[in-house]
C-alpha cells in the first residue's frame, strides 16, 4: 500500500502461482506472481506511486519466482501499454481486441 502520511493513495495486490502448461513464453511450472490489481487514486496519479509499487513487489518477489503477469482493461490502452512496456519493462504476449458491429438495416 502506498501511503501519504496515514493516508491511503494507491496499492497493488497479487499472489504466486505456478503455470499449468507450456507456452511460448514459459514452461509448464513456472513460478510467477500474479499482479491482480494496481491502483492509484486519480488525484495522485503521474507521480510515479505505481512504479514505486511495482518496483517494490518485483523486488520482494525476485528470488521466489521466475516472471511477474498481469492482464489489464482500460479505454487509455495506449498510457497502459506506454506504462508497463517503456517505464517498467514489461513484454507483451498477448490483447483481445473487439469492433462493436452495427446491425444492418
Amino acid at each position: 500500500m502506498a501511503l501519504e502520511g496515514d493516508t491511503p493513495v494507491g496499492y497493488l495486490f497479487g499472489h504466486r502461482e505456478v503455470t499449468e502448461k507450456t507456452t511460448s513464453v514459459y514452461e509448464a511450472g513456472t513460478l510467477f506472481f500474479e499482479i491482480e490489481e494496481l491502483y492509484i487514486k486519480p488525484t495522485y496519479r503521474s507521480r510515479g506511486i505505481g512504479r514505486e509499487l511495482f518496483r517494490y513487489v518485483e523486488k520482494e518477489v525476485s528470488n521466489d519466482v521466475e516472471l511477474l503477469m498481469l492482464g489489464t482493461a482500460t479505454k487509455n490502452f495506449r498510457a497502459i501499454l506506454h506504462f508497463y512496456i517503456d517505464e517498467l519493462g514489461m513484454e507483451f504476449w498477448s490483447a483481445r481486441l473487439f469492433k462493436r458491429i452495427e446491425k444492418a438495416r
